[in-house]
């Protein structure tokens, strides 16, 4: 009961923030940061856990993390010559809702506390740093339904959509200025004390253009992670990949245009219901999105896992009844011959006289 006002504001905070959407100029910024968060009750940070248990299920949380130089001009020698953003830090807040042990609906909307950088200029066109050190950004609706499989019980597969309202700024770097989507499939595997998770997709994106040298545009996107589950699986750690590449305009796997991190993460339930999840990540090419260092941090509120359903009535096991004749054996007086009914205990079970 008392997270519901907490979910109701996490939904006013995200219906306000859809009235005021951006525009994009074409020298014009972009949601440029690869990290998409997982969903509110995920073991990663962003690679999904699949734990669509429960009805009426709930999870809240708070994700920060910093990018060290995630949109930074290179040299044709790697080295910088500046970085229109050279620290970002973001706010994500956000809840999930499971219903009917399959289909999970969820909400994020990320707030840019920090932006720093400087102007670059590519091909004699200046790219302006990050216009407004606090932004919010394109927030994000979501809905995955599994498919087969369950939690914990082995693998587990699901589909989904992320729609991108486009409340951010482009300017800021902190969103596209127009709507943009991601369809998505998912793979986990979780059994006794190892944890497996895999999801690729789609990032749909209205704009495409060129920028400093790369290009804005539609993605694919993949990402895995793995690792140990500890302490009666109230810990979890383990490492995770993220890999984009732009598959427009002939961009893929370009330099400029795939960035991939990677992440080394770990959750400890701390108390009962609270999450604390820290992790550190790096870049691991030079493409805009992928920072040279990244670090992470979140604070959820996940709730027990549900009770199982109760078996249907035709698997609830029945009395024993040796004889067959519908008297259980432990009313039955006559337990070994078939008989009747009866009201009077020492005939119960009895064939007629």
């Amino acid at each position: 009961m008392r997270a519901r006002p907490l979910a109701a504001a996490f939904v006013t905070a995200s219906v306000l923030l859809l009235v005021a959407p951006g525009t994009a100029a074409a020298d014009d910024g972009w949601a440029a940061d690869a990290f998409v968060p997982a969903e509110r009750g995920s073991r990663w940070f962003y690679v999904e856990s699949l734990d669509l248990r429960g009805h009426g299920r709930m999870a809240l949380g708070a994700m920060g993390t910093y990018a060290y130089r995630p949109v930074a001009v290179r040299d044709d020698r790697g080295r910088v010559i500046a970085s229109p953003v050279r620290n970002q830090a973001v706010l994500h807040t956000g809840a999930s809702f499971v219903f009917r042990d399959r289909i999970r609906l969820g909400f994020d909307v990320p707030l840019q506390i920090v932006a720093d950088g400087r102007a670059a200029v590519v091909d004699g066109v200046t790219y302006a740093p990050a216009a407004d050190e606090t932004a919010v950004g394109d927030v994000r609706l979501a809905c995955d339904v599994r498919l087969f499989g369950r939690h914990a019980e082995g693998l587990t597969g699901a589909i989904g959509l992320q729609l991108f309202v486009p409340s951010g700024s482009p300017a800021s770097f902190t969103g596209d200025g127009e709507p943009h989507v991601r369809p998505r499939f998912m793979l986990a595997y979780e059994r006794t004390s190892i944890a497996l998770a895999a999801t690729t997709g789609v990032h749909l994106r209205g704009r495409d253009e060129p920028w400093a040298g790369g290009q804005i545009g539609s993605e694919v996107f993949v990402g895995i992670a793995g690792g140990v589950l500890l302490a009666h699986k109230r810990i979890s750690i383990g490492p995770e990949l993220v890999a984009t590449t732009v598959v427009s305009a002939g961009s893929a796997f370009q330099t400029k245009t795939t960035p991939v991190e990677a992440l080394l993460s770990t959750r400890w339930e701390v108390l009962p219901k609270i999450r604390v999840g820290i992790g550190a990540g790096v870049g691991l090419t030079h493409a805009y999105g992928a920072p040279v260092a990244r670090g992470l941090f979140a604070l959820e509120w996940v709730p027990d896992d549900p009770q199982p359903p109760p078996p249907p009535a035709s698997e609830k096991a029945t009395p024993p009844d040796r004889d067959g004749d519908g008297v259980p054996d432990a009313d039955d007086a006559c337990g070994f011959v078939p008989g009747e009914r009866s009201e009077f205990p020492e005939r119960n079970g009895c064939p007629p006289p």
